[in-house]
């Protein structure tokens, strides 16, 4: 068997009877014209017995693979003996075009051949079970995130103020400890850093983030309906994350196990998009996250699975209008080396086969979400660092005239300033001046000397529950400033 290549489009196939064949990607014609001009990719298999025909260089979708021509590793594949290292070299740099599969423990490929296809290069895991060669991967191809207008919805609530309220749903690597969960530390669960990393970005507004997420479950556990708001259209939006358990083919077969997965997120989003008119993709995001990566060969939970799934959640995403994001392509491959890494993954199974990400990882993959969904120049046209009116306590009111009345703020690093002059107040030690509201609090109790009438200063401090409390008996119910007390909250 050989194959020849051309640069140029195949403008016609004619067969004995001078018919043409057809467009681009025919399966087959026994004929005895080829014209090629024009473009290029196009793969023309010379079989005697049948005449030339053409082949699509991939999955009949197109005539070309990357601009680049291909060489094929098939079932009766001569050439190379289905050796895929062999065609590798032969290629030298070209696409490595595999229709079925193949076991290589090991593959040199320092031209950057590509390797396409239906087919997948595997290799035998220790554990048992078989993963895809990390050389076999499409995530240096594609985007990691998708579709982000999408996220309308969260940029509509930026823009109007309010609370930003979302809920997230998932398996084990999105639930806390207590539902199955919490593999990074409570200070690294997924509610915790998404809510932590939007206020560092600038999100100023109060962001309410309730995590449904449940250990061991799979995408037909999804419920997210009951929590839609469909009277005020209050809830904002949804952060799904699944997948890890719906594989159930040990052996790689994965075909059943893709099919029933497709058919479930269908359904599932169908059902949530015409739940009410607020979760229209206009009045309710949903942002579909793939799988992180896991090595778990020993029960199908590996990167075969998560090679094919993306294809799947972007079809998804892209009828449903959802945001798409893809951690498993900032960790492709054989992570086994990571299993029982203190701040990386956990080796749950003690052989080498990790699944939960912990501090590192989980911090990498939410802050890889964050920075998709809302980066600093979304941010700039709202005006995230505009002064908040503090409500007074204990006869403590706004001095007035043309002095500013006690407020506060934070900056893009996520420091608070609390200002202005009050008056009239009660002026004994641990009198409470004002409170401040969650996402506005400090690590510690923090200590601060400020002026007052007369000339002289007192003492103010601001407490972990948000609390600014007179430190000290000598502040003046004629006038004392607010001016100078800054913090970075927690």
């Amino acid at each position: 068997m050989s194959f020849q290549y051309f640069s140029g489009q195949v403008r016609g196939l004619r067969g004995p009877g001078g018919a043409a064949s057809g467009p681009l990607g025919v399966d087959s014609v026994g004929g005895d014209e080829i014209n090629a001009a024009d473009a290029e990719g196009i793969r023309v298999k010379i079989d005697p017995a049948k005449g030339a025909f053409s082949r699509s260089a991939h999955a009949s979708a197109s005539g070309k693979i990357g601009g680049k021509l291909a060489h094929e590793i098939a079932d009766d594949d001569a050439d190379f003996a289905g050796d895929p290292q062999a065609a590798i070299n032969a290629a030298s740099g070209r696409d490595v075009y595999v229709a079925g599969v193949r076991t290589k423990a090991s593959l040199d490929n320092l031209m950057g051949s590509k390797i396409v296809g239906p087919g997948r290069i595997v290799v035998p895991a220790p554990q048992g079970g078989i993963y895809q060669h990390p050389q076999d991967t499409y995530t240096p191809d594609v985007p990691v995130s998708f579709n982000k207008i999408a996220l309308f919805r969260l940029f509509d609530r930026l823009r109007v103020g309010g609370t930003l309220k979302m809920f997230l749903y998932g398996d084990s690597t999105m639930a806390t400890l207590a539902n199955g969960g919490g593999y990074a530390g409570a200070s690294a669960e997924p509610q915790v850093l998404i809510r932590r990393m939007l206020e560092q970005k600038g999100v100023r507004i109060p962001i309410d983030i309730t995590n449904r997420a449940v250990g061991g479950t799979k995408f037909s556990d999804l419920d997210a309906i009951p929590d839609i708001d469909t009277t005020g259209g209050t809830t904002d939006g949804a952060i799904i994350k699944y997948a890890i358990n719906d594989v159930r083919s040990e052996s790689g077969s994965i075909e059943a196990d893709l099919a029933a997965f497709a058919a479930t997120v269908d359904a599932k989003l169908t059902a949530i998009r015409s739940s009410s008119g607020y979760a229209a993709w206009q009045e309710y995001f949903i942002i579909l996250v793939g799988p992180t990566n896991t090595f778990d060969p020993q029960h199908g939970r590996t990167n075969i699975w998560y090679e094919r799934i993306r294809d799947v959640l972007v079809a998804a995403a892209i009828k449903h209008h959802c945001f798409y994001h893809d951690p498993y392509s900032l960790m492709p491959g054989n992570i086994g080396a990571m299993a029982g890494k203190a701040a990386g993954m956990d080796d749950p199974f003690g052989n080498g086969q990790p699944i939960h990400p912990r501090e590192v990882v989980q911090t990498m993959w939410v802050a890889s979400l964050v920075d998709a969904m809302v980066g600093y120049s979304d941010l700039s046209i709202y005006d995230n660092r505009a002064l908040m009116a503090l409500t007074l306590q204990n006869g403590w009111v706004d001095y007035g005239s043309d002095f500013g009345g006690a407020a506060y703020s934070m900056d893009g690093d996520g420091w608070v300033s609390v200002m202005g002059l009050i008056k009239s107040g009660t002026i004994s030690a641990g009198t409470v001046i004002a409170t401040l509201p969650a996402n506005y609090r400090p690590f510690s109790y923090w200590l601060f000397s400020c002026q007052k009438s007369g000339g002289d200063s007192y003492g103010v401090r601001v407490e972990t529950n948000g609390n600014i409390v007179l430190q000290d008996a000598n502040a003046s119910a004629t006038f004392s400033s607010l001016c100078g007390i800054r913090f970075p909250a927690r």
